[in-house]
Parts: structure tokens; C-alpha cells; sequence
């Protein structure tokens, strides 16, 4: 089947006239730019049939012809949208069944369902400025500046203004390392909604919802590197999914996928590290850690607001210090979250994920140092995914059996270790349950969760008492009377709670151990 891959970039219309006139892009371009108005019109039934089905049917007309386009499957991760793509031309504006050869398509489209209720649901016209690239590893790319508007039969508008760079041949990386090459000259950000995508939104009057992490597809067999690619690209899914709700909505939800996304994107490399050169993973690790903290400060506010003082307001909720001190909480929280809106919406996050881009494509991590001093890594390069999973999942659970051991007292630096062994095991568990049967991962992971959660109600009286000496700080804030007395109430209500699961920590673990492994 015909793939499309390219790479979209949305940036603001000032910043696009720039673009026309950057030094860089004119020397890469090989063709005369061309600029058409394009009108497209993108088809479904009222109920969404093909949307459903994850299809796209739309028809273009583009100078004195008509261009139908069915796209569907792929994916569309760091600013790469990889869509499978059937086109035709057709006589007229509308859609022309008897032009589709694909035998699973001509299925989908027979059915009476779509064939008799197909309306137009929104319309997009734009002016399309097009040239061909040639970078200097030899890669062509095509080159689109996209400016116009999506519009609904109800006349909702939304903007476009976006490049797309569809690789024609050539390597993945490529695309990336253009874009990192004009980022320092014309700010943007990449774009993982497609016009589509967008359409839908505005069609229906929807709003996109926090995203979880989505299960991992793997085959048996596939190599080490085909693996990791497809984990570490769930995860950049992942994360990518909830960007845009970080910046535009309140809901704390989003920041927390974020959290998640990048502690199971750094689990991936922890794991895969044992077989690849861990060295090639470096470059990312600065930006990934600088990100992590800033959304890690915002997300410990968010967990304290909504829980923690929540719980002693009501049950403190005559106390005067209480309401004094959720004041000052909540513009700590407010004052974090905002750092955190900053740090995803920043040139140093798109680039980030742009190096990201760079480095997978480009496979670094399949370079070995010395082959002598590195057998077992060697040798681990060979192993079908299966047999690594295997190895990595025993590794892990040892590895839990020897932390708990470490974390049988109340130093709070072992149980916080065994905090992040589990996380990190039940994020490989995840990301291999293809592999296995998903009833026996299911019933593995399920303990591992009440786990994590009977440790972290351990090891969060030292993150509350951090985040009050933030408070004590706040300019004009010196602690005292009832606001300090609220605070010892808060520490002695989260150790009590900490102490109570400390208890039950050994029935906990034990729930854990009676289970049998799965692989």
C-alpha cells in the first residue's frame, strides 16, 4: 500500500513570510515554487462511519481537476504523520466509488450504511506554495506552505497555517534535521493533529481529551531495534497527545500523562540500554531531565492540592489556617503549572523533540564500542525480542525482590528506589504484553500498581514537607500562628497516613509475590 510520510510544522502567519525568504530554504530548493489555491471537501455519514474506521475520503480540486484521496492506518507522533494513501481523479466533485481497486476498501465503502448517507462535513481552502528540496545527504523532500481555512457547513473556522515536508526519497532524519536547521531562524512547533484531524473537531464541536498511553504493537519477529522504535514511539505519542492540552486547558490530567510519558520513555531506554550503547541515548538525556523537572514541581503541587489539603480542609474546615494556607498552596501551585505551560510551549521543547526524531531515525544506538570488551551486549543484539523481553522482565523482578529487602526499615531514600524498581517493571511488563498472553501480564500488574500506590503514600511525607518550606519562603510569609500550626497539621496527617501503609506493606508485597510471572 502507497505510505505518505511528512513531517508538519505549525507556526504563525507573520513568521510564514519570513519563512519565503529564508537564506537556508532557498539554497536547498531544486524547483521553480509554485503557489494554487486548493479547495478540498472531506466526506462521512452523520454518524462518523469513517471516522470510525479510522478512513479519510476527501475530494481536492486543484486547477480544472478533481482529486479524490482515501487515506487511513498510520500514526502521527513528534510532528511525523505517516498515513496510508490511495488518489484518483475523478470527473466530478463528488466521490466515485468505481475508482477504488483496493479490495478491503471496496468492502468498507459498499456498505449501505456510508455509500447512501456520504455528506460533506467540513471544507478546507487554502493557498499552497510548493518547491522540491534536495538536503545534502541526497534526500528529496517536498516543501509546502500551507495558508488558509477549515470550514463547517455551520461556518466554524479554524486557521491553518503549517508546513508540510513529505519525504520523497531519502531517510526519516532528514526531515528532522531540516527542521532543527531553520528552527533557530523561524519559531514553530510541531504539529500532530493533521487538517483532518482538525476538521473532525471542529465538525462535531469536540475537544481533545487527556490521552494514555496506548498499548504497544510488537511482533515476535522483530529485531532489537524495530522493538525499541515502536516503544519509544508509543511513548512520544504519548506524550505529544496531551502537549496541546497542557498549553490550552487547566486540566491537570494532561500534565500528569506528560509525566507518565516521559518516566516510560526513560524505562525504555534504561531497558534497552542493556543491549544497545547506552552512550547513544545521551544527547536526549539534558532536555528529557530539564523537562521532567519542570513538569515534575507542577505535578507535586497538583497531587498535594487535590488530595492531600483537600482531605484536611474538610476535615478541618472551621480552621483558619487551613483556608490561609490553601491560599498560599494554591498560588504555589498556580506559579508551577505556569513554569511547566512555559517549558512545553518553548523552542528548547520543540527542539527537543526534533533531536528525538534525529535519534531514532538515525539508529545510533545500534553502534557498539570495542565488540571485546562488550560480548554480552553483543550477543544480546542477536536474541529475538521474545528471549530479550524475557531477560529484561527477570532482571526487573529481581531487582524488586532485592529493594524490598533494602526497604525493609524507614529510610526513606530505599523505599522511594523501590518505588521507581516497580514503576519501572510494571512499565516493561506493559510495554512486552504483546509478547504474552494478557490475562497472566494483567494479573502481574495489577499488584504492582497497589505497590506503587501503598509506596508513594510512604515517601510523600518528605515531598509535603518540601513543598510547605516553599510556602514558608513566599515573599512576606514567615510561618507563624495559624497558617504554621495548619502546616504541622497537614505533616501530621500525611505521616499518619505514611505510617499506615508503612504497616501494610508487607501484605501488600506479599499479594505481589503469590503471583506467578508470565514470562
Amino acid at each position: 500500500m502507497p505510505l505518505e510520510i511528512e513531517l508538519k510544522l505549525r507556526l504563525s502567519p507573520g513568521d510564514a513570510g519570513r519563512l519565503r525568504q529564508d537564506p537556508l530554504l532557498a539554497s536547498l530548493t531544486v524547483s521553480r515554487p509554485v503557489t494554487r489555491r486548493l479547495f478540498t471537501a472531506y466526506y462521512d455519514t452523520p454518524g462518523l462511519y469513517l471516522q470510525k474506521h479510522q478512513m479519510v475520503l476527501r475530494l481536492r480540486h486543484i486547477g480544472k481537476k478533481w482529486i479524490q484521496s482515501i487515506k487511513g492506518g498510520g500514526d502521527a507522533a513528534l510532528g511525523l504523520h505517516r498515513r496510508y494513501e490511495w488518489e484518483s481523479t475523478v470527473p466530478t466533485g463528488q466521490p466515485d466509488f468505481s475508482q477504488i481497486t483496493d479490495p478491503s476498501l471496496i468492502r468498507l465503502f459498499e456498505r449501505a450504511e456510508s455509500r447512501g448517507q456520504l455528506h460533506v462535513l467540513f471544507t478546507t481552502d487554502f493557498k499552497r506554495s510548493k518547491r522540491m528540496l534536495r538536503l545534502g545527504d541526497g534526500s528529496e523532500i517536498e516543501f509546502s506552505l500551507d495558508q488558509g481555512i477549515i470550514r463547517t457547513p455551520a461556518d466554524f473556522t479554524c486557521e491553518i497555517c503549517e508546513v508540510e515536508l513529505e519525504l520523497k526519497s531519502g531517510n526519516v532524519q532528514g526531515l528532522y534535521q531540516f527542521a532543527l536547521d531553520i528552527l533557530p531562524a523561524i519559531p514553530f512547533r510541531l504539529e500532530n493533529t493533521s487538517k483532518a484531524e482538525r476538521g473532525y473537531r471542529l465538525a462535531v464541536d469536540s475537544k481533545p481529551a487527556p490521552v494514555k498511553a496506548a498499548p504497544v504493537r510488537l511482533e515476535p519477529e522483530m529485531n532489537l531495534g524495530e522493538a525499541f522504535k515502536a516503544i519509544a514511539w508509543t511513548c512520544l505519542d504519548h506524550l505529544q497527545g496531551n502537549e496541546a492540552g497542557i498549553l490550552q486547558s487547566e486540566d491537570p490530567e494532561y500534565l500528569h500523562q506528560m509525566r507518565v510519558a516521559l518516566r516510560r520513555m526513560r524505562t525504555a531506554r534504561r531497558v534497552f540500554a542493556r543491549a544497545f550503547d547506552a552512550t547513544a541515548f545521551a544527547s536526549a538525556t539534558p532536555d528529557l531531565k530539564w523537562l521532567s523537572r519542570s513538569l515534575g514541581a507542577a505535578r507535586d503541587w497538583d497531587v498535594f492540592m487535590s488530595e492531600t489539603l483537600s482531605e484536611v480542609r474538610d476535615y478541618f474546615h472551621g480552621h483558619g489556617g487551613i483556608s490561609a494556607l490553601q491560599e498560599d498552596c494554591e498560588q504555589m501551585r498556580r506559579n508551577h503549572s505556569e513554569v511547566a505551560r512555559e517549558a512545553v510551549g518553548s523552542t528548547r521543547y520543540t527542539e527537543a523533540m526534533l533531536r528525538l526524531g534525529v535519534g531514532l531515525y538515525a539508529e545510533t544506538w545500534l553502534s557498539l564500542p570495542d565488540p571485546q570488551q562488550n560480548e554480552s551486549r553483543k550477543a544480546q543484539l542477536e536474541w529475538s525480542v521474545k528471549k530479550f523481553a524475557d531477560n529484561a522482565l527477570s532482571h526487573g523482578h529481581e531487582k524488586l525482590k532485592k529493594n524490598y529487602k533494602k526497604a525493609d526499615g524507614q529510610d526513606t531514600e530505599e523505599v522511594h528506589a523501590l518505588r521507581i524498581a516497580v514503576k519501572e517493571q510494571r512499565y516493561t511488563a506493559e510495554f512486552f504484553s504483546d509478547l504474552y498472553r494478557r490475562k497472566k501480564v494483567k494479573r502481574y500488574i495489577k499488584p504492582l500498581a497497589a505497590l506503587q500506590e501503598t509506596l508513594g503514600a510512604m515517601v510523600d511525607t518528605a515531598v509535603i514537607e518540601r513543598l510547605l518550606n516553599e510556602v514558608g519562603m513566599m515573599e512576606g510569609k514567615g510561618g507563624k500562628g495559624s497558617e504554621c500550626e495548619a502546616k504541622g497539621i497537614v505533616l501530621g496527617w500525611i505521616a499518619q497516613r505514611g505510617m499506615a501503609k508503612r504497616n501494610g506493606l508487607d501484605e501488600v508485597w506479599r499479594g505481589f509475590e503469590k503471583k506467578e510471572v508470565f514470562w
